[in-house]
């Protein structure tokens, strides 16, 4: 019976020796240098901001016009973007013989932009801008809110956060499409997309 109790506590201490060794082994210090390298490192919310400055829809003659569309975004991921963006419109006619037509209209709203390849992207907008509308039962034009979409595909080339190119759109409205034209055509400087 002796001999049962030696052997078990023999087994025991063992036991306790080995596990002692392996518990040593799990909590062993890391070097400053090896904490650094298994630290990953976190883009800053301003790295993923994105911005443009755009001007288009320009005609001269008869018609003089001209659009100016700041955005402003965010990079959900390195290929997907979404933001705010601003649309100013001017227009003047000049007509012989009777007064000049003068229209400026201003609007906003979101846009979700990803891109197909480095340079090209697609970006789909929605609108709010005060427009004229022809109103049939006066037979003239009132103002109005529309909302309205835009699908865009864009082009932009250069160095690796400044870029210059241009973007062409369908409008998918015909109260808008009066004001802007069925397609739109944008020309400007690009930031961090």
């Amino acid at each position: 019976m002796k001999f049962n109790k030696l052997i078990k506590f023999t087994l025991i201490i063992a036991l306790f020796t080995i596990l002692a060794e392996s518990v040593d082994a799990q909590s062993r210090r890391r070097s400053k240098k090896e904490v650094e390298e298994e630290t990953v490192d976190q883009p800053k919310f301003t790295d993923k901001l994105f911005g443009d400055v755009l001007l288009g829809n320009i005609s001269f003659g008869t018609l003089f016009q001209f659009s100016i569309k700041p955005e402003v975004g965010y990079k959900v991921i390195d290929r997907l973007g979404v933001g705010i963006n601003c649309v100013y419109n001017y227009a003047e006619l000049n007509q012989v013989g009777a007064d000049d037509l003068t229209a400026s209209t201003f609007g906003y709203g979101l846009f979700l932009r990803g891109k197909i390849s480095d340079f090209v992207y697609l970006q789909v907008d929605g609108t709010r801008a005060k427009l004229d509308a022809y109103d049939s039962n006066i037979g003239g034009y009132v103002q109005q809110n529309v909302t309205f979409p835009t699908i865009s595909l864009g082009y932009f080339s250069g160095s690796e956060k400044w870029k210059y190119g241009f973007q062409l759109g369908y409008v998918a409205n015909e109260i808008a499409q009066d004001t802007y034209g069925v397609l739109t055509y944008w020309f400007g400087i690009q930031y961090n997309f």
